[in-house]
């Protein structure tokens, strides 16, 4: 009898099997013959999603998991992989930190626009306080 870590080691690497194998394919039906393979092109990313989702949404029906149980493991798959590489995730973080967030410049914004209306607010109510001397 395989040992539940055994297991896990097997199913991880069907799973990356499966997981660049289906990039790839998906990848190959975006790509014309003259261009160039992306498999991190948007369009690609997003029928890469969709397929995991069938995936997962297949998982939970047949097998009788539910989305909580998956995601434990998903926690926990990303809890270890941090430990082996704690960089791994800073990398996706510092790109998202680069680009323009328009809801932090929005954000931003707001906060400059409430700190000018109150320098407004008590400088009208020391215009009021020298009108009443």
């Amino acid at each position: 009898m395989a040992k539940p870590v055994d297991k896990i080691m097997e199913a991880l690497t069907l799973l990356m099997e499966g997981f660049q194998e289906l990039q790839s394919k998906i990848a190959e039906e975006h790509t014309d013959e003259d261009e160039e393979l992306e498999e991190e092109s948007p369009e690609v990313e997003s029928e890469v999603i969709n397929e995991t989702r069938l995936a997962l949404e297949g998982v939970i029906d047949s097998e009788d998991y539910s989305t909580e149980e998956i995601a434990s493991v998903i926690a926990h798959l990303m809890e270890a992989i941090q430990e082996i590489d704690p960089d791994v995730f800073d990398e996706d973080e510092e790109d998202h930190s680069e680009e323009d967030d328009p809801e932090e410049d929005d954000e931003l914004l707001f906060d400059e626009d409430l700190e000018d209306l109150e320098t407004l607010e008590e400088d009208s109510e020391d215009e009021e306080d020298e009108e009443t001397y």
